[in-house]
């Protein structure tokens, strides 16, 4: 698989993460069990590890970017963008720290996704003196 997913990719990857062994667990207790035996685990484990983690909780960086969809920017690159926040979560996370991933994770992504907006999308903002010259009231419209 090329490194570069569609959304499409990402969704139907999710459901191929082999979690046989593991139907009862919800996806944040699976998740710190797989970075629990990361933090041990040898190198080629380790990124094993951290790209079932990333398939794992694609959803929520999908959810994330679904926020910001119909702002100027294709929603294919928001994703890239929110996958590419939670690949660092994964690799910034101290398992042995706290058990909760996603409050990690979560304000990783979103701003990861804040700054591509802040450094390539174009957004128009009124300048300050102009939004204050605007009427505060129906009543102070002119015409």
């Amino acid at each position: 698989m090329s490194p570069v997913f569609s959304a499409a990719d990402l969704s139907q990857h999710l459901y191929c993460v082999d979690s046989t062994d593991h139907s009862g667990c919800d996806r944040a207790e699976r998740t710190h069990e797989l970075l629990l035996r990361a933090v041990d685990a040898d190198e080629a484990e380790r990124e094993r590890l951290h790209e079932e983690v990333v398939l794992l909780n694609v959803e929520v960086a999908e959810s994330i970017v679904m926020r910001y969809r119909n702002r100027g920017v294709p929603v294919e690159d928001l994703v890239q963008v929110a996958c590419l926040g939670l690949v660092k979560a994964v690799h910034g996370f101290d398992a042995a720290k706290s058990d909760n991933f996603l409050s990690y994770a979560v304000p990783t992504i979103l701003g990861e996704v804040k700054r591509f907006f802040r450094d390539n999308a174009w957004v128009v903002r009124p300048l300050a003196a102009f939004r204050s010259c605007r009427p505060r009231s129906p009543r102070h419209r002119l015409g």
